[in-house]
């Protein structure tokens, strides 16, 4: 795949856009950096930028995973990975993951050092009724350590969190997969295939 014009590149950069928008990183398709677009425009454009999934883990296995607020325009109402962020421009993974932890948990001093890790890799999917594409070099951090004063979430971005056993969550997502995140079931079948879940969750976790 040939990557875009120079020209293209600095018309994405040069691109007046609100304050308020949100910026991410423009990758090539080998996830280095040709520019900044708005993430409205990427997933308009299916551009390739990064993200960075966490997954936050017990000693006995269980799992946090976060119910997206209904009125989220991909993927509301279904059950999502613990943290997913989008890495902002200059961001590396692991930085963009401990943002998200604290913006969307209130998660902080998370132990990301040393941790199971699915490198960078790309996926691409496709929301038509959104009209959207995402097109995603993403990592996966599978975490067992942090400090927690109180779990707080947005009610905004996040309708219900809660832990999940292994073998219940392996069930609903054998009946009842619609009700996960596209994005959360090929990410947990990569890490399940890889052996990164649930066995990674050692018995590391304060509360």
């Amino acid at each position: 795949m040939q990557g875009r014009p120079e020209e293209e590149r600095n018309e994405c950069i040069m691109d007046p856009v609100p304050q308020c928008e949100e910026w991410v990183d423009w990758v090539d398709e080998n996830n280095q950096v040709v520019g900044q677009v708005t993430r409205k425009r990427a997933l308009q454009e299916g551009l390739h930028h990064r993200a960075v999934y966490v997954w936050l883990c017990k000693e006995n296995g269980e799992m946090l995973l976060q119910k997206r607020a209904t009125s989220k325009r991909i993927g509301g109402g279904q059950w999502d990975v613990s943290v997913a962020e989008h890495l902002l421009p200059g961001e590396t993974y692991r930085d963009a993951a401990r943002r998200g932890l604290m913006e969307e948990l209130n998660v902080s001093d998370a132990d990301l050092t040393n941790v199971p890790c699915l490198e960078p890799h790309y996926r691409r999917l496709f929301f038509p009724e959104a009209k959207a594409v995402e097109s995603e070099f993403v990592a996966s951090f599978v975490v067992n350590k942090w400090s927690l004063e109180e779990l707080q979430v947005d009610p905004l971005e996040v309708a219900e969190v809660r832990w999940w056993q292994p073998e219940e969550l392996s069930h609903y997502l054998d009946v009842s997969i619609h009700s996960f995140t596209p994005w959360f079931c090929a990410e947990y079948r990569a890490l399940m295939q890889r052996g990164l879940l649930p066995n990674a969750c050692t018995n590391n976790h304060t509360a």
